[in-house]
């Protein structure tokens, strides 16, 4: 079993600047594939812990389609500044792309597949179904920090960033750092796995339609791949204007995975609908971060002189290769891991 940690942040402001290259919209229509259980533990959520709100669900994505997003309201998919009728975003979430030893059920052979799990709505697979007891069942919403009464009475077993296992938690936040430790003011939890990436198709096994089955053992469906994610949000100002995702992404199969690509599909409405065609974006290599602007700094949704904000993504903490001999992220250490105190 092994886990990656990876953070990354959203963050609106006001800028001016040159167009670069235009953002492409993903318009496929969806897959829709299911595990067994269908989609009876799927919540959704509101962050709305400083002047960033969004509408997310304990499945993956943040935004999603209109006929998603609508039933819950409006103007909710990367909001800025809250309650303003401003959105900067459409759909985004966590891609993880495997390599995995599979069988041809007509040959008999193995063979090598590559799998993506995402969770996108909207021209994307729906892979993930979230796991029971990790919020209120008798409501629609996910768990907040600042929340209790969307907490389970019993909370489901979860690590620690210590890597401690936190068994049959009452009446306490699951915080990252221990039971009742809150870094945020608002914080949102959720754990997920890919078992909706399956089909009953060749016994337990994902099977992809072409006489491929993969099998991930231990009773599980997809290729066994769990997701814990948490969400921060802080009101002082220096990040009011922010909102932090940290994703878990472990291996709980009884499987070897020895590849795995872990990345992040963005689908940013600058101005929102329809003014998305004239956005544009840049990538900010000396920091790591990709941002988007309108072209023309107008939109049918602003008033005239109204300013319309950037959108900035970045990921904070990602592995990196550890037996390059590189320092991969230009801070001075050379082949660093989460794995070995470098």
């Amino acid at each position: 079993m092994k886990k990656i940690i990876l953070s990354l942040v959203f963050v609106n402001f006001l800028m001016a600047g040159p167009p670069l290259q235009k953002w492409g919209l993903n318009t496929e229509e969806p897959l829709y594939k299911k595990g067994t259980k269908g989609h009876v533990d799927r919540k959704l959520g509101i962050h709305n812990g400083n002047k960033l709100r969004t509408i997310f669900f304990n499945y993956g994505p943040i935004g999603g389609p209109d006929r998603v997003v609508q039933r819950y309201g409006s103007y909710l998919r990367l909001e800025w500044p809250a309650y303003s009728g401003h959105e900067y975003g459409y759909e985004m979430g966590p891609m993880i792309g495997l390599k995995l030893k599979a069988r041809n059920v007509d040959t008999g052979k193995d063979t090598t597949i590559v799998w993506v799990d995402d969770p996108i709505q909207d021209g994307g697979d729906e892979d993930f179904e979230p796991l029971a007891n990790y919020a209120n069942p008798n409501q629609d919403t996910l768990a907040f920090s600042d929340r209790p009464s969307t907490w389970p009475d019993v909370w489901g077993p979860y690590q620690t960033i210590f890597d401690s296992t936190i068994q049959d938690l009452t009446g306490e936040w699951p915080g990252q750092f221990g039971p009742g430790v809150k870094v945020a003011d608002q914080e949102s939890f959720f754990i997920m796995t890919d078992e909706a990436a399956s089909t009953k198709a060749f016994g337990d096994g994902l099977q992809d339609g072409w006489g491929i089955e993969y099998d991930p053992g231990n009773g599980l469906l997809g290729a066994g791949i769990q997701v814990t994610v948490r969400g921060y949000q802080w009101a002082a100002s220096p990040a009011e204007d922010i909102i932090v995702w940290i994703y878990e992404v472990k291996n709980i199969s009884a499987k070897d995975i020895d590849s795995v690509v872990v990345g992040y599909f963005g689908d940013f409405d600058i101005g929102g609908y329809p003014d998305y065609p004239d956005d544009m974006f840049g990538f900010d290599a000396a920091n790591n971060m990709v941002y988007n602007w309108d072209a023309d700094g107008q939109s049918v949704n602003y008033q005239p002189g109204e300013p319309i904000g950037w959108l900035g993504f970045k990921f904070l903490e990602s592995p990196g290769n550890s037996t390059d001999g590189i320092d991969n992220d230009n801070d001075g250490l050379v082949d660093e891991s989460q794995y070995n105190d470098i």
